[in-house]
């Protein structure tokens, strides 16, 4: 509800002719502040369509926004000022492309962060399980709770990791 809000607050931005965003382009690398401004409300639109092509179920639209959204910001910022006109006058095209590249990147960072995130957690997960099925092997085994050490030569896990598993899974058994 609240994305849906900020979708229709970002339709009714104004939207610049190709004159107004190179104008807007050289005003940015001059140094004055209100391009900033202008030229991210200008990119909102092209956020919110590169954010798109990363949408899942873990990741949603208004995260990858918003993590866009830093990335203009940080790019724009940094541009403030820059006097990075090029050689061929052709700062147009070369700002659109470090725009986009800057926003595309945020986005692609945070998603893969999100990513491995999960995997680290599914990797836990079954780190975990293989403890508790090689503890009740061995309890059959061994006619009692098994030491860390035999649990540490069945899984072939190192003594800390141990450790830290059987905590974790001493804490959800509590939960």
């Amino acid at each position: 509800k609240v994305f849906s809000m900020y979708l229709e607050e970002v339709s009714e931005l104004p939207s610049y002719s190709e004159e107004e965003k190179a104008a807007l382009y050289g005003a940015l690398i001059k140094g004055e502040q209100q391009a900033v401004k202008k030229l991210a409300d200008a990119w909102l639109p092209r956020v919110i369509s590169i954010a798109g092509g990363y949408v899942t179920k873990e990741l949603p639209a208004e995260d990858l926004v918003q993590e866009g959204n830093m990335a203009l910001l940080l790019e724009l910022r940094e541009l403030c000022g820059s006097g990075a006109e090029d050689a061929s006058g052709d700062t147009f095209k070369k700002t659109e492309q470090r725009l986009a590249r800057s926003i595309e990147e945020g986005i692609a960072s945070y998603a893969s962060s999100i990513s491995g995130e999960r995997e680290q957690e599914k990797a836990v997960i079954g780190r975990i399980n293989l403890v508790h099925e090689a503890r009740k092997l061995l309890k059959q085994e061994l006619g009692r709770e098994p030491e860390l050490s035999e649990l540490a030569g069945y899984t072939k896990l190192e003594e800390e990791e141990l450790k830290e598993l059987l905590y974790l899974m001493e804490r959800q058994k509590k939960e």
